[in-house]
């Protein structure tokens, strides 16, 4: 594989804050499609896929696991309860596979020898090296993980964590590929129980995790306590128990981003819609520099390209917001269509 080093974030300084991604041939990919096909097709028929993992999965998204998690936190808020969640990073998770344990798992799972056999070879003396600019280092053979940017490393490594869920006691779960999240509802008399409970299935899920090659980033762990908002005079955070990773305590936070999605204290979309209408006025702004030289088909096809799915995502989730925000986000719209059709501020817009 030659490994094409792309950005996790818009200013890497450090290595960490890049993704290796492996650019592989093409003759390979086409048969991988083919296995992927095979395994896929037999784990629907033995119902195997853990139903909680929403990850690289067809009819699945982060769009239904965030509707999978806030219908449990909704359903807790009717019930006068506040759900304590912890939101965990996998440091290299694709990278750690270690190739024996996925071979014994996918052997549990049912798996044929020959289907294992053919797996093993695929992992096997796999080499790589990487290119920067016009740079290519020397190759070096792997030992473990599975290539990001292959059509097979995403469904073995699902399998691999299949069985994450087994560890946790207390705690309800949802993953999204390597992305884990755990939650418990309660009472507030029964917070510091709770809290105790939630730190022993962290603990289980440290040894689960140490065990099979990965490890929890404590660092960019996150922790939040959402209720309804009548409670929150009876929810003090500075002073409960903490939750702990790797005997480090966490904070618990005002806001976390969970998928993609801003979720506050009392799981209301204000930070949720700020961000949309902030990411859409900078897309616009940075369109308008060439706004006289595009023709308006184009500018609409921008607009519905690269903005128009800021609305979109998670719509079914934040759907619930308040007349203000719809009102922001009509505005937005708004905004949008001036671009595209040259319209002045004090032209009408029927409203969308």
């Amino acid at each position: 594989a030659l490994i094409r080093p792309t950005n996790k974030i818009s200013s890497p300084t450090e290595a960490k804050d890049f993704r290796p991604i492996s650019i592989l041939p093409a003759l390979s990919k086409g048969l991988e499609r083919i296995v992927h096909c095979q395994i896929s097709i037999f784990l629907k028929e033995n119902n195997i896929l853990n139903k909680f993992q929403s990850g690289f999965r067809s009819n699945h998204s982060t769009e239904t696991a965030l509707l999978s998690v806030t219908d449990d936190i909704r359903q807790a808020m009717d019930r006068s309860q506040c759900t304590i969640m912890a939101l965990f990073d996998f440091s290299k998770a694709f990278d750690c596979v270690i190739f024996g344990l996925l071979l014994r798992k996918l052997r549990a799972l049912g798996f044929s020898e020959v289907s294992i056999t053919w797996i093993k070879s695929y992992l096997s003396n796999r080499r790589q090296c990487v290119s920067v600019a016009d740079k290519v280092s020397d190759y070096r053979i792997l030992t473990g993980g599975v290539p990001q940017g292959s059509i097979l490393g995403p469904l073995l490594f699902l399998l691999y964590v299949t069985d994450i869920c087994t560890v946790l006691t207390f705690t309800r779960y949802h993953m999204y590929a390597d992305d884990l999240q755990i939650y418990a509802h309660c009472g507030v008399p029964d917070i510091q129980t709770t809290i105790r409970n939630i730190n022993f299935d962290i603990q289980k899920l440290v040894e689960w995790t140490t065990k099979h090659g990965l490890k929890l980033n404590e660092n960019k762990t996150q922790t939040i306590v959402i209720s309804h908002s009548r409670l929150k005079n009876y929810i003090d955070t500075n002073n409960m128990p903490k939750i702990t990773v790797n005997n480090v305590s966490l904070p618990y936070c005002d806001k976390v981003k969970n998928l993609g999605l801003t979720m506050n204290t009392t799981l209301g979309w204000c930070d949720a819609v700020v961000g949309i209408c902030k990411k859409v006025f900078a897309s616009v702004h940075s369109l308008k520099r060439m706004q006289h030289f595009l023709p308006e088909c184009v500018k609409l096809l921008l607009v519905k390209t690269l903005i128009f799915p800021h609305f979109s995502y998670c719509n079914s989730i934040i759907n619930d917001m308040t007349v203000d925000l719809a009102n922001k986000l009509h505005r937005c719209q708004n905004y949008c269509l001036r671009f595209v059709f040259d319209l002045r501020r004090d032209n009408y817009i029927t409203h969308i």
